[in-house]
């Protein structure tokens, strides 16, 4: 089974201290060890008898109760590709209404994710698509830090 590049190297040059770049056999060893943990959720739409159009990757997240805050359960999406041929059919929306449904088979009512600043189109997908702007992350990177 081969995995549609997660874009890793995209995100590498835009932000080399944070993000690897990692290969397709590295990408493969982290699904196939996400899909180990009962709180991971790797989904995957096929066609043309097995080709892969898109995944997606989430997991149930905990989060305690504190001063600030009500204990919830969250289904964060930690990644979604869809393959670059498959664009504009349809493939994005089918991974993220499955992770509506996912949620809901586990009684969770918040699906969360990040998006990075420079990928406008993701982030007007997930707009389209019922998410909404709650943050921002702002980040500064201190002299001599690698």
């Amino acid at each position: 089974m081969r995995f549609p590049d997660p874009g890793g190297i995209i995100i590498a040059q835009a932000e080399p201290l944070l993000a690897s770049d990692i290969g397709p056999q590295e990408a493969e060893e982290f699904l196939l060890k996400r899909l180990q943990d009962e709180r991971c959720f790797v989904r995957v739409v096929e066609f043309n008898g097995g080709e892969i159009a898109g995944c997606t990757v989430s997991e149930i997240q905990e989060r305690p109760a504190s001063l600030f805050s009500h204990q919830q359960s969250v289904l964060y999406l930690a990644q979604i590709v869809v393959a670059p041929q498959q664009g504009k059919r349809g493939v994005g929306r089918h991974l993220i209404e499955d992770l509506f449904a996912v949620a809901n088979a586990h009684a969770i009512t918040r699906v969360e994710l990040n998006v990075w600043e420079f990928e406008g189109n993701a982030q007007q997908f997930f707009l389209r698509n019922g998410f909404r702007d709650f943050g921002y992350r702002i980040a500064h990177n201190v002299a001599g830090s690698r």
